[in-house]
Protein backbone atom coordinates (compact mmCIF):
# COMPACT_ATOMS: atom_id res chain seq x y z
CA UNK A 1 0.00 0.00 0.00
CA UNK A 2 1.52 3.28 -1.01
CA UNK A 3 2.10 6.27 1.88
CA UNK A 4 -0.08 9.31 2.06
CA UNK A 5 0.65 11.93 -0.49
CA UNK A 6 2.21 15.11 0.25
CA UNK A 7 2.40 14.46 3.92
CA UNK A 8 6.15 13.98 4.83
CA UNK A 9 6.70 11.45 7.67
CA UNK A 10 3.65 9.51 7.06
CA UNK A 11 3.59 5.49 6.19
CA UNK A 12 1.19 3.30 4.70
CA UNK A 13 -2.33 2.50 6.54
CA UNK A 14 -1.99 -0.44 8.38
CA UNK A 15 -5.24 -3.02 8.01
CA UNK A 16 -7.01 -3.91 10.96
CA UNK A 17 -6.11 -5.28 14.12
CA UNK A 18 -8.23 -8.04 16.27
CA UNK A 19 -10.19 -6.78 19.25
CA UNK A 20 -8.18 -6.41 22.07
CA UNK A 21 -4.93 -6.36 19.91
CA UNK A 22 -2.84 -2.82 20.07
CA UNK A 23 -0.39 -1.77 17.32
CA UNK A 24 3.65 -1.16 19.17
CA UNK A 25 5.21 2.00 18.47
CA UNK A 26 8.52 1.87 16.82
CA UNK A 27 11.08 -0.34 18.74
CA UNK A 28 8.49 -1.41 21.46
CA UNK A 29 7.00 -4.47 21.62
CA UNK A 30 3.92 -4.68 24.08
CA UNK A 31 1.28 -7.35 24.45
CA UNK A 32 -2.38 -6.75 25.85
CA UNK A 33 -1.22 -9.29 29.04
CA UNK A 34 2.12 -7.10 29.62
CA UNK A 35 0.13 -3.41 29.92
CA UNK A 36 -2.45 -1.98 32.69
CA UNK A 37 -4.66 1.04 32.53
CA UNK A 38 -5.40 2.69 35.41
CA UNK A 39 -7.83 5.83 36.06
CA UNK A 40 -7.34 8.17 39.11
CA UNK A 41 -10.15 10.85 39.48
CA UNK A 42 -9.58 14.05 41.56
CA UNK A 43 -11.33 14.78 44.54
CA UNK A 44 -13.54 17.46 42.80
CA UNK A 45 -14.83 14.75 40.48
CA UNK A 46 -15.57 12.42 42.86
CA UNK A 47 -17.56 15.08 45.48
CA UNK A 48 -19.35 16.23 42.46
CA UNK A 49 -20.50 12.06 41.75
CA UNK A 50 -21.48 11.91 45.47
CA UNK A 51 -23.23 15.17 44.80
CA UNK A 52 -25.48 13.72 41.88
CA UNK A 53 -26.06 10.38 43.84
CA UNK A 54 -27.46 12.37 46.69
CA UNK A 55 -29.63 14.21 44.43
CA UNK A 56 -30.24 11.60 42.27
CA UNK A 57 -31.65 9.84 45.73
CA UNK A 58 -32.93 12.39 47.17
CA UNK A 59 -35.44 13.38 43.48
CA UNK A 60 -36.49 9.60 43.98
CA UNK A 61 -38.33 10.43 46.95
CA UNK A 62 -39.55 13.10 46.28
CA UNK A 63 -40.75 12.02 43.03
CA UNK A 64 -42.34 9.41 44.92
CA UNK A 65 -44.00 11.39 47.80
CA UNK A 66 -45.48 13.26 44.57
CA UNK A 67 -47.40 10.05 43.15
CA UNK A 68 -48.35 8.97 46.23
CA UNK A 69 -50.32 12.36 46.96
CA UNK A 70 -51.57 12.55 43.40
CA UNK A 71 -52.58 8.75 43.76
CA UNK A 72 -54.41 9.68 47.27
CA UNK A 73 -56.33 12.79 45.22
CA UNK A 74 -57.45 10.90 42.56
CA UNK A 75 -59.34 7.87 44.87
CA UNK A 76 -60.59 10.95 47.10
CA UNK A 77 -62.30 12.27 43.23
CA UNK A 78 -60.32 15.75 43.43
CA UNK A 79 -59.84 15.59 39.69
CA UNK A 80 -63.18 14.62 39.19
CA UNK A 81 -64.00 17.74 37.42
CA UNK A 82 -67.18 18.16 34.77
CA UNK A 83 -64.46 20.25 32.47
CA UNK A 84 -61.80 17.45 32.71
CA UNK A 85 -64.34 14.67 31.92
CA UNK A 86 -65.24 16.77 28.44
CA UNK A 87 -62.02 17.58 27.86
CA UNK A 88 -61.01 13.80 28.06
CA UNK A 89 -63.58 12.38 26.72
CA UNK A 90 -63.31 15.21 23.26
CA UNK A 91 -59.81 13.97 23.32
CA UNK A 92 -60.41 9.85 23.53
CA UNK A 93 -63.90 10.32 20.73
CA UNK A 94 -61.59 11.58 18.31
CA UNK A 95 -59.56 7.95 18.45
CA UNK A 96 -63.19 6.34 18.19
CA UNK A 97 -64.16 7.85 15.21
Amino acid sequence: MAGIQGIVGLSAPSGPTPAGERSAKRGESRTVADSTDNVSFSSEAQDAADAARLAASSADEIRKSRVEQARKQIQEGAYKLQSVVELVASRVSAYLD
